[in-house]
């Protein structure tokens, strides 16, 4: 096996993700993520006691996040 096949084999992109990768990836803590699984927002799929979530379903959920208020939102600061 060639260098660049070992490199190839040692790191695949990542179709799917634990909870603690989740967390490391987002930012977000456990108890928040598995509430949004128990809602429904995020997919997650079991193998065996093991939680994960496929990236194709994080990028979707992360996508579908609610976008902050701008500074130029109707939401304006009072202040000059």
């Amino acid at each position: 096996m060639t260098l660049e096949e070992f490199r190839s084999y040692a790191d695949p992109a990542r179709r799917a993700h634990s909870i603690r990768e989740v967390m490391k990836i987002t930012g977000l803590g456990r108890s928040f993520i598995y509430e949004e699984i128990k809602a429904g927002r995020l997919a997650a799929r079991k193998v065996g006691r093991r939680t994960l979530i496929f990236d194709a379903d994080l990028n979707s959920w992360l996508a579908s996040l609610p976008n902050t208020h701008t500074a130029d939102s109707k939401f304006k600061s009072n202040t000059p």
